[in-house]
């Protein structure tokens, strides 16, 4: 797998970890920077943002 692959749009869902286990949904996108890095960006819900950088590492056994 190339970095390159994941690259795109995602929807996405969950449940948050407090008491009530409140679920949530929004979008994630995966862009290559530069730097071969990975940018994440994060919408949940209608308003609630996030960003992110890592990196795809790759293990064959």
């Amino acid at each position: 797998m190339e970095i390159y692959e994941i690259v795109g749009k995602y929807a996405i869902k969950g449940i948050n970890q407090d008491v009530g286990q409140t679920p949530y949904k929004g979008t994630l996108e995966l862009v290559v920077n530069s730097n071969n890095k990975i940018n994440a960006f994060w919408t949940i819900g209608a308003d609630q943002t996030q960003e992110g950088v890592g990196f795809l590492r790759m293990i064959f056994l």
